[in-house]
């Protein structure tokens, strides 16, 4: 959620959100097709595996990189999102310096 915009947040929640519901939807027909409980369980658990493997490839969010100090590959992170998004970003270090700023008004309230 962190490297989503603002104006998309609410898209994104969203997003994530239908996963979990249409995945309460789909099971009892995944459990009339599948009525051994072992197959069932195996059927069901394959989006978590691919998740989990996915979730090595991702990258940590520039805030997080940020917030502990590791300003060079948040400054990576910000670059490829930008070759991957087809956006020229210029200012990569005032946008970390801002997210620098905004961490720190957030540990000091």
């Amino acid at each position: 959620m962190e490297v989503v915009g603002p104006r998309k947040r609410t898209t994104t929640a969203v997003a994530f959100s239908l996963g979990f519901g249409i995945g309460l939807l789909a099971l009892p027909g995944f459990a009339w097709v599948f009525q051994d409980w072992r197959h069932l369980q195996a059927v069901i658990s394959v989006p978590l595996v691919i998740f989990v493997a996915w979730s090595w490839y991702l990258p940590e969010s520039p805030r997080w990189l940020v917030a502990k100090g590791k300003l060079k590959k948040a400054r990576k992170v910000l670059l490829q999102a930008g070759v991957a998004n087809n956006i020229e970003i210029k200012n990569v270090d005032s946008i970390i310096e801002q997210l620098r700023r905004k961490i720190t008004e957030q540990d000091e309230a």
